[in-house]
């Protein structure tokens, strides 16, 4: 079994706001997802592997925080972080994209993703910033 270095809880917490750091590709609109400096971008909530998607940026950051770029070890890391068992890549995956739609508000199928910062001495994970960050719907309330 693969080994994370963070708990349980922060592993879980973590996935559920799963993303990758590294986010050249993603839509970096202000008036869709608001003015704010850790904006990374807006993703399409999907479990289609490309880069401007939920999974997509997922699973660029799981590789890039050194997990191997494998169906055993990805699905292993999410049950990891999810706790559940699951029997196929493509079961984990659908359940990560699952956490990520009641972000979606206005039920677009867009999320404004943004990087989470401060955060490594609590989690206990040097690689938190591969895979966690914030989220939110991508339409600002209008004041």
């Amino acid at each position: 079994m693969l080994k994370l270095h963070c708990s349980r809880a922060a592993c879980s917490f973590g996935l559920a706001l799963a993303l990758a750091a590294t986010t050249a590709q993603a839509y970096r609109d202000p008036h869709l997802c608001g003015p704010d400096p850790k904006l990374l971008g807006r993703f399409l909530v999907s479990t289609v592997d490309n880069p401007d998607t939920w999974w997509g940026l997922t699973h660029k950051g799981m590789v890039e925080s050194g997990i191997p770029d494998n169906e055993t070890a990805l699905k292993e890391t999410m049950q990891i972080w999810f706790g559940i068992g699951f029997n196929t890549l493509e079961e984990a995956v659908v359940h990560l994209v699952d956490q990520v739609k009641p972000h979606d508000a206005n039920g677009n199928g867009y999320v404004c993703a943004y990087s989470k910062r401060g955060t490594r001495a609590y989690l206990g994970d040097p690689n938190y910033t591969y895979y966690l960050f914030g989220v939110s719907d991508d339409r600002p309330s209008t004041p």
